[in-house]
């Protein structure tokens, strides 16, 4: 079912996301568009109705960096806006605790408790999608840069901005980098960067989780766990992109299992990386251990949190004798090339 609130389209869906969740991503389709006075309005008629949020804090302090202040917005966009509200707040209440975003499907917030719905994880292959690790001098690499180009620049997610060059440039000045990509039949459907480093000590230039602390907001005691990592044993997994039309837990599942995988392989045990909230919590309820660096706060185009993750504490019992597996089968790789 399709709920019409203003000029926003909402599909019902079955228990996910809550209230003030639904101000949140009116404001974040908004901001999009360019429309900051519109998206400050929103989130100004939002705590008048449900009082502030992280998100919307995080959110508002995006627009403010783009030079808006709540004085610069026009009468008639905050009346408009008022009525936009007026129209969401009219809708039954289960209705609108059960809306979400059409454009983000795997954006989901489950309510407390609805970690139950969700089984462990289990590190195990899909039978309809394939895998493979592509290095940089891979004939591949440049499909794996259009393909987390094109996911990142889609109007659904609006994570960066189109570029001539078609790849996302960012990850230009870091060391070794490979990519987990998922196929099915022909085509690359999935991919998540890896980023390595060999150094001895942590410091900036090595990973882009560490390189933007600020802007993620990481806690001060999180930073000093941060410097004391060895980049030896660690991982940054850059950028995490499966296409639309497969955006399923299927694929996701497969890239991640090969990416915990790869990570054991290279001899690295710790993974940093900055995760969209949702999916994030989600990763959590599933029994990914990962550990909050920050609160979620408003990056790279959606709310997103800073985490890192002990890979060794994924496998239980005797499973854990998958990594030993996994580390002698990349030694013996590295020795064979």
């Amino acid at each position: 079912m399709i709920t019409q609130v203003g000029d926003l389209e909402f599909r019902t869906h079955e228990g996910f996301m809550k209230p003030h969740e639904i101000f949140y991503a009116m404001a974040g389709k908004h901001l999009k568009a360019g429309e900051s006075d519109r998206a400050l309005a929103l989130l100004g008629a939002f705590t008048d109705f449900e009082g502030d949020d992280p998100d919307a804090t995080a959110m508002r302090g995006e627009i403010h960096s783009r030079g808006f202040a709540e004085g610069d917005v026009a009468p008639g966009v905050h009346r408009s806006v008022q009525e936009e509200c007026d129209r969401f707040h009219s809708l039954p209440a289960e209705l609108r605790t059960r809306m979400i975003r059409p454009e983000n499907y795997i954006a989901i917030h489950p309510f407390e408790g609805e970690e139950a719905r969700y089984k462990r994880w289990v590190l195990d292959e899909q039978e309809n999608v394939k895998t493979k690790i592509v290095t940089m001098d891979h004939l591949l690499w440049g499909t794996c840069e259009s393909v987390e180009y094109e996911i990142f620049t889609a109007p659904a997610t609006g994570y960066y901005d189109e570029n001539d060059e078609g790849r996302i440039p960012d990850f230009d000045s870091f060391g070794r980098q490979e990519f987990v990509a998922a196929t099915m039949g022909e085509s690359v459907v999935g991919v998540l960067r890896l980023v390595y480093s060999d150094e001895e000590y942590m410091r900036e230039g090595l990973f882009q989780t560490y390189d933007h602390r600020g802007d993620l907001h990481v806690f001060p005691e999180m930073e000093k766990y941060l410097a004391a990592l060895d980049p030896r044993k660690t991982v940054d997994m850059s950028t995490f992109a499966v296409a639309s039309d497969v955006r399923d837990s299927m694929v996701s599942k497969a890239l991640i299992t090969r990416t915990m995988q790869r990570i054991w392989e290279t001899e690295r045990r710790f993974a940093l990386a900055s995760i969209d909230t949702p999916f994030y919590r989600k990763l959590k309820y599933r029994g990914l251990d990962f550990r909050d660096l920050g609160p979620s706060t408003y990056y790279w185009g959606s709310p997103s949190t800073a985490s890192v993750l002990d890979t060794y504490s994924i496998p239980k019992g005797m499973s854990r004798l998958f990594i030993p597996y996994c580390r002698a089968k990349g030694f013996v790789e590295r020795v064979r090339f």
